[in-house]
C-alpha cells in the first residue's frame, strides 16, 4: 500500500497493511531517546525508519516572543518566554484578578491573520512530499490557554481549578479565543 492508501484505509475501516502512522511532533527532550531507541541520528530518519505516513505542515506563525501559534497570547503577568514546552500554566496569568466578562477585552489581543506567513504555507505545501498524506497544523491550545490566561491548572495562591471560576468568564474567554484562532 502506499502512504495515501493506507491513510485512507485506515479511517475508513479496511483492510490495511499495517497501522498508518503519524510520528507528530515529539518533544525535544525525548528526541534522543527516539534517536538511540530507534538507532537514528535525526527526526526525518526517524520519520523513515517509522515509514510515517502523514506530512505535517505546521503554519510559521511571526509574533514575538514565542513565534508559534501554540503560543500565540502571552497570558503571563511576569515576564515569561512561552514556547510549546514551557507554557504558563501555573504562573499569575492576565485575567486572575478580573471577575467582570467584560474583562476578557482588556487584553491585548493578537489577529492571528497579521502573523500567519502565508506565502511561507504555501511554499511548504508546494514542496511536501507528493507520496505523503499532507495535514496542515494550526494548533489552537485553547484548554492550555484558558490556564494561562487565569494562571492555574491549581494556582498556589487561588488552590482553585478551572471549574471554579464564572461559567460566564469562561465561556467569555474562549469566545475571544475562538475568534483570534
Amino acid at each position: 500500500m502506499t502512504h495515501q492508501e493506507r491513510f485512507f484505509a485506515t479511517i475508513n475501516h479496511k483492510s490495511i497493511d499495517g497501522p498508518a502512522c503519524w510520528l507528530g511532533f515529539p518533544a525535544p527532550s525525548t528526541c534522543q531517546g527516539l534517536f538511540q531507541y530507534f538507532g537514528v541520528s535525526s527526526i526525518e530518519d526517524l520519520k523513515i525508519k517509522l515509514d510515517d505516513d502523514i506530512y505535517p505542515i505546521e503554519a510559521p506563525y511571526n509574533y514575538p516572543p514565542s513565534n508559534h501559534i501554540a503560543c500565540a497570547f502571552n497570558f503571563a503577568k511576569k515576564s515569561h518566554l512561552d514556547t510549546p514546552d514551557e507554557r504558563t500554566l501555573t504562573a499569575p496569568g492576565f485575567f486572575e484578578d478580573y471577575s467582570d466578562v467584560e474583562d476578557v477585552g482588556k487584553f491585548p489581543w493578537p489577529d492571528p491573520a497579521l502573523y500567519i506567513d502565508r506565502e511561507e504555507t504555501k511554499r511548504m505545501v508546494t514542496y511536501a512530499p507528493k507520496n505523503r498524506i499532507r495535514m496542515g497544523i494550526l494548533w489552537s491550545p485553547h484548554f492550555q490557554d484558558a490556564c494561562a490566561a487565569f494562571g492555574l491548572i491549581i494556582s498556589p495562591s487561588h488552590k482553585a481549578i478551572l471549574s471554579y471560576f464564572s461559567p460566564i468568564n469562561i465561556h467569555a474567554l474562549f469566545n475571544a479565543l475562538n475568534n483570534k484562532h
